[in-house]
């Protein structure tokens, strides 16, 4: 017998999905915007900075982002780009 894997649902069932990617590991505002949207399921995926990581320990990071996704994002922005 055969098995196949039905494409048309994400994860729990579900036709519909909404996914954030959020950029450079602001904590502040990281923090306002799971506040905001955890108590509905929301997820985001937060794309941190390695030049910022020295302000918390990684089990402190991985608590902080606990439910979410995360990804590297770099080590800083440069201040302007050449043409």
């Amino acid at each position: 017998m055969a098995h196949s894997i039905d494409v048309k649902f994400y994860p729990g069932w579900t036709r519909k999905a909404i996914s954030f990617s959020i950029d450079d590991g602001h904590l502040d505002s990281d923090k306002k915007f799971m506040d905001i949207v955890e108590p509905y399921g929301i997820k985001g995926t937060f794309n941190l900075c390695s030049e910022r990581l020295a302000r918390m320990s990684p089990d402190e990071y991985r608590a902080f982002y606990r439910g979410q996704e995360i990804a590297n994002h770099c080590k800083y922005h440069p201040a302007a780009f050449v043409d």
